[in-house]
C-alpha cells in the first residue's frame, strides 16, 4: 500500500515525533510506500530515506488532501488528537486515526471525528480500545513502542546524575523525575498533575534531605500551562527542583541519547497524571530499568510493570463533559516513600525492564502493525470492489 503518515515530524523531540521516527521506517520495511506529512515541520526533506512533506498549519487538515494526492496514498495513518482533525476538509482521503482516549466517556468532540465514515480508529491503549468498542467503532489496536536497544540500563547512575544536574546535587542523591509536557486544559487544570506532584514531593522531601526532583518540562508557565517556578517557590522546594536549560527547549536538543541519560539518572519516574492516552515516558523509563509511579486510571494502569499505582478519585472535566482522574496527594507521597525504601532494588529494575521489552518497537511492528496494515488493505480491497459493483449497476441501469 501507499501510506501517508500525518503527525509531528520524525525529527521533532516530542512523543508523537518519536513514534513517527520509530514506525515510519518499520512500516516501509514491511514493503509499503511511506511518506510523511509533518504538521510540525523541521525543514528537512527526508528521514531515513522517507520524504517529509510540509503540512504545517491547522494540524495538517488544510494540506492533507494535497499531499495524499501527490503521494497517491491508499491510506493516511494519522497520529494526532482526533478532536483537531476535520474529515470534511479532506473528502477524498481515507484515514486510519491512531487516536488517544484519555477521558471516560470519550468527549463528543473526539467521538464525532472517530465515527466519521472516512475514519478507521486505531486504539493505542486497551483502555482506549474498550471505550471505542463500547461506541461500536470497530477499532484496530496498536500500542506505542520504544526502541529497547537504545532506551536501556547501563549508564553509570552516579555519572548520569552528575551530567544531568551539572554537579549541583550529590552523586548518591535520590532523584525523582517528571518527564511531562506542561500543557493542560487550562491554567486551572494541569493534566500532568504538577501541583499535586509538587506538593507530595515537598512533604516527602522534608523527611529526606537527599531527595531532589528533576522536572523535564517548560517551567515558566505560558499559555494553558502551570507556573511551575512559582509553585516550587511557594512550596519551599525551589532549591530541590532541577530543570534543563530553558534555551535547550527552543533548540530541540533533547534527542534520544540525552533522554536515555535522563532516565538512567533517576531512581523513579513520577507520572501521576489526570489522564493519559498512552504515556510514552512511562515505558521509556522502565526500558532503562527505572520503576515508575503512575495514576491508577486511563491507560496508565496497563503500563505499570515495575512500580506503584497512585490512588485518587474521578474528576469531572466540565468543558469536555467527561471524567478524568484526580490523584490523591497523600497517595503520591506514600508511593514516593515506597520508591525511596526500594531504591536500587535490582528485582524491581529487572521487572521494569522485562515489562518494557513487551513494548519494543520491533515486537509492536510484528504483533500489531502487521495485522493492522493487513486489515487496512482488506478494507481498501472491499471498498474498491464495492465501488466497481456500484459502477456496474449504474451501467446496467
Amino acid at each position: 500500500m501507499r501510506i501517508l503518515w500525518l503527525s509531528n515530524s520524525p525529527l521533532a523531540p516530542s512523543g508523537y515525533g518519536g513514534q513517527s521516527a520509530l514506525f515510519g521506517p518499520r512500516i516501509r520495511d514491511l514493503g509499503h510506500e511511506v511518506a510523511y506529512a509533518a504538521s510540525h515541520y523541521l525543514h528537512s526533506m527526508k528521514y531515513q530515506g522517507i520524504p517529509i512533506h510540509d503540512a504545517h498549519g491547522n494540524h495538517g487538515n488544510d494540506k492533507l488532501g494535497m499531499w495524499a494526492k501527490v503521494h497517491d496514498a491508499d491510506w493516511v495513518i494519522c497520529l494526532y488528537d482526533s478532536w483537531v482533525m476535520n474529515p470534511e476538509a479532506w473528502p477524498d482521503v481515507k484515514m486510519a486515526l491512531w487516536a488517544p482516549i484519555d477521558h471516560f466517556p470519550p468527549p463528543m468532540m473526539v467521538v464525532n471525528t472517530l465515527i466519521h465514515e472516512r475514519v478507521r480508529p486505531i486504539a493505542m491503549s486497551r483502555f482506549g480500545e474498550s471505550w471505542m468498542q463500547k461506541l461500536e467503532l470497530d477499532p484496530l489496536y496498536v500500542p506505542h513502542g520504544v526502541d529497547t536497544s537504545v532506551y536501556k540500563p547501563g549508564v553509570d547512575k552516579a555519572a548520569a546524575v552528575t551530567a544531568l544536574t551539572q554537579g549541583k546535587v550529590p552523586e548518591d542523591a535520590f532523584l525523582v523525575g517528571m518527564v511531562a509536557a506542561n500543557r493542560g486544559w487550562s491554567r486551572q487544570a494541569s493534566r500532568k498533575a504538577f501541583p499535586e506532584a509538587f506538593q507530595a514531593f515537598a512533604r516527602f522531601a522534608k523527611r529526606h534531605p537527599d531527595a531532589y526532583l528533576y522536572v523535564h518540562s517548560e517551567f515558566e508557565g505560558h499559555v494553558n500551562s502551570q507556573q511551575l517556578k512559582v509553585l516550587a517557590e511557594l512550596l519551599g522546594i525551589a532549591d530541590r527542583v532541577l530543570i534543563p536549560p530553558m534555551e535547550a527547549w527552543w533548540q530541540n536538543v533533547f534527542d534520544v541519547p540525552f533522554m536515555t541519560g535522563v532516565y538512567n539518572a533517576l531512581d523513579v519516574l513520577l507520572n501521576p497524571s489526570m489522564s493519559e492516552g498512552f504515556g510514552i515516558p512511562i515505558i521509556e523509563a522502565q526500558a532503562c530499568g527505572v520503576p515508575v509511579i503512575v495514576s491508577s486510571d486511563t491507560a496508565m494502569t496497563e503500563l505499570c510493570g515495575g512500580g506503584w499505582l497512585v490512588q485518587g478519585q474521578d474528576w469531572w472535566n466540565d468543558p469536555l463533559s467527561a471524567w478524568a482522574f484526580m490523584p490523591f496527594i497523600h497517595s503520591i507521597e506514600e508511593q514516593l516513600e515506597n520508591a525511596y525504601r526500594m531504591r536500587g532494588d535490582e528485582k524491581m529494575k529487572q521487572r521494569a525492564r522485562r515489562f518494557a521489552e513487551t513494548y519494543d518497537a520491533d515486537r509492536i511492528t510484528e504483533m500489531y502493525w502487521k495485522p493492522t496494515l493487513n486489515a487496512l488493505y482488506n478494507d481498501l480491497v472491499d471498498t474498491r470492489q464495492t465501488r466497481r459493483t456500484r459502477e456496474r449497476e449504474k451501467t446496467r441501469a
